[in-house]
C-alpha cells in the first residue's frame, strides 16, 4: 500500500470513528499525515480517535499554514 493509500485510509477511518483502522494507519502514517488526521478528528468531535492519533505520535503542538495548532481546533468542540 502507498503512503498516499494509507493517508486516505487514515483520513476516512478518522471521519468515521473506526479506531482500529485508525491505530492501523497511524502507525505506518508521515508526521503531516498524523497532523492533519488529528486536525480533521479534532474537528469532528472524536475524541476517541483522537487518543489513538496522540498514542501513534501525532504533535499536537505541530501548527498548519496559518499557524493554527491542534488545540486550536480542539477548542471549536
Amino acid at each position: 500500500m502507498s503512503v498516499y493509500s494509507h493517508a486516505v485510509a487514515l483520513m476516512l477511518a478518522v471521519c468515521n470513528g473506526a479506531h482500529f483502522v485508525v491505530f492501523v494507519c497511524g502507525q505506518m502514517a508521515t508526521r503531516n499525515t498524523l497532523c492533519m488526521a488529528l486536525k480533521t478528528a479534532s474537528l469532528h468531535g472524536q475524541v476517541d480517535v483522537v487518543r489513538v492519533l496522540l498514542d501513534a505520535g501525532a504533535d499536537v503542538s505541530a501548527r498548519d499554514e496559518n499557524g493554527d495548532s491542534q488545540a486550536h481546533f480542539a477548542a471549536f468542540e
